[in-house]
């Protein structure tokens, strides 16, 4: 059976959010296996 790989893009994150605890936000739901918060660009 082929594996099933989702991606979530969230939006209104806090701006003290990081990927460690935007993955300990979601860690509860399933194994995460990579998060990414961008840096805002000017």
């Amino acid at each position: 059976m082929a594996k099933v790989e989702f991606r979530y893009l969230i939006g209104g994150l806090a701006w003290a959010i990081d990927d460690q605890s935007l993955e300990n936000a979601f860690a509860p739901f399933g194994d995460i296996t990579e998060s990414e918060v961008p840096a805002e660009i000017d």
